[in-house]
């Protein structure tokens, strides 16, 4: 039987997984599933948020992927800590990859916020608390404050403010539990 603190891991690493799969691009069927999902983790959530329709695929384009100004907030420590693409940090990322004794599979560069948020959940649901702790301190923690000002300043819509705020507290919260 787990005990309280290994549940409680379990428990944020669920969380983690779902902000991973929320920063992906947007998916009816996931949105939908998250709504329950979210009820657990939260008091409120704000009316209409959650709801999906084709603006929030429009709008994860224009932030993440394509504007006519240039990608407002790009979802890669890379670019959010030296505007370019495959930099030092995303090498960074995928050696904390390959010390937990992992190869991402995803298409995208190993720096970007979905990979990271998914990281950090098979960290916690590994309890490797130790490299956890050393991931949010040297890579993750550095350069989420940067995107979340990015994504601010492009004024995003409801759910992606949201998001942007939900996984701040989440990231905040367990800075604090990994912090002993």
């Amino acid at each position: 039987m787990k005990n309280e603190q290994e549940i409680r891991h379990s428990d944020l690493g669920a969380l983690f997984l779902l902000l991973a799969h929320l920063w992906d691009y947007p998916r009816r069927d996931l949105i939908s599933k998250c709504q329950e999902i979210l009820k657990n983790f939260l008091e409120e959530i704000p009316e209409g948020v959650l709801e999906f329709n084709g603006e929030l695929e429009a709008e994860y384009v224009r932030l993440f992927i394509n504007a006519p100004d240039g990608v407002p907030a790009a979802p890669y420590a890379s670019v959010q800590l030296t505007g370019l693409m495959a930099q030092e940090p995303a090498q960074q990322a995928l050696e904390f990859y390959r010390r937990a004794g992992l190869v991402p599979q995803s298409s995208d560069p190993p720096d970007h916020l979905s990979t990271e948020l998914a990281f950090v959940a098979h960290l916690l649901q590994q309890g490797e608390l130790t490299l956890l702790k050393e991931f949010l301190e040297q890579h993750l923690l550095r350069w989420f404050p940067h995107f979340r000002r990015s994504l601010e300043k492009a004024g995003p819509h409801p759910f992606y403010q949201f998001l942007t705020d939900l996984t701040e507290r989440a990231l905040s919260n367990l800075k604090e539990e990994v912090k002993t």
